[in-house]
């Protein structure tokens, strides 16, 4: 295993279907292993809440890091993230991200790992919740679960390799301009990397069928600092606002196709795009 979302996806699926009700051992193997890291026996007995612990064991096993992991403590998980300036905005969540829900009381109470962002939703792969209607954050049972972004307190992004100062690996040229696509514009950009576009112009959104993940859609906009960056690369006026100009100015560079202010989806015009920061420029 190495430090990236796919192996650290690959170990949680692995485990989809363990209950603590069917260990023949006290409490659950994620608390016994967490216990015999920390050396503190409470955390193997049974009863333990383990989200958190099958979160920090997913992670281990895959050799993966992310800032407040290990850990067996929710609202502690997302300080130590947060403070490590690992929280992104949980529209642009992403798989292998780390995901601290809040059930209504202001504190984050489950934690999970993203499998998928579908937008109005997430899925997920977590520790101790359940299949059904039964207890979300201590239903015993290891389970792919669909989450509304409403439940969502906090995504974290974990420090994969590659991530984080390391040369930026290439991404797929499929036409649709997601977190990935951002996240490899900003590293050769030089702007701020969260894998958001943020604070654009809602009223833009139906223009750009392909621009998915990550796009921050606002009615009050002030921009981004990536759009500022794409549009100098275009010769338009950086405002930071992608719209109609600046969709003509993107197809014309990149797409050599028909300026008729739309990025559709897929969109040939952001194809050209990836092929251009995948060679390190915009």
């Amino acid at each position: 295993m190495s430090n990236d979302a796919s192996s650290v996806l690959s170990v949680a699926r692995g485990e989809i279907g363990y209950s603590r009700w069917d260990d023949p051992e006290a409490g659950t193997k994620y608390g016994r292993w967490y216990a015999g890291q920390t050396g503190e026996p409470y955390y193997g007995e049974s009863g333990v809440p383990y989200c958190a612990m099958f979160v920090s064991w997913v992670f281990a096993q895959a050799g993966a890091t992310c800032p407040g992991l290990p850990g067996a403590y929710c609202p502690y998980v997302e300080r130590d993230g947060r403070s490590a300036g690992r929280a992104v905005a949980k529209s642009s969540a992403q798989p292998g991200d780390v995901v601290l829900f809040d059930w209504g009381d202001g504190v984050a109470d489950h934690v999970g790992i993203v499998e998928r962002n579908n937008g109005s939703y997430l899925t997920t792969i977590e520790g101790n919740t359940s299949n059904g209607s039964g207890s979300q954050s201590n239903g015993g049972v290891v389970a792919r679960r669909t989450r509304s972004l409403s439940s969502v307190r906090c995504v974290l992004r974990p420090t994969y390799a590659g991530q984080g100062g390391s040369a930026p690996g290439k991404i797929a040229v499929d036409g649709y301009w997601g977190c990935d696509t951002t996240t490899l514009a900003q590293r050769v950009a030089g702007t701020p990397v969260d894998g958001i576009v943020s604070s654009q112009d809602s009223g833009w959104r139906s223009a750009l069928p392909g621009c998915t993940s990550g796009w921050e859609w606002v009615a009050h906009p002030v921009g981004s600092q990536l759009v500022q960056a794409v549009q100098c690369a275009c010769g338009v006026d950086p405002d930071g606002i992608f719209g109609r100009v600046t969709a003509n100015a993107f197809i014309r560079r990149y797409g050599n196709g028909v300026c008729d202010e739309r990025l559709d989806a897929p969109s040939v015009a952001i194809m050209g795009f990836q092929r251009a920061i995948n060679d390190g420029h915009l």
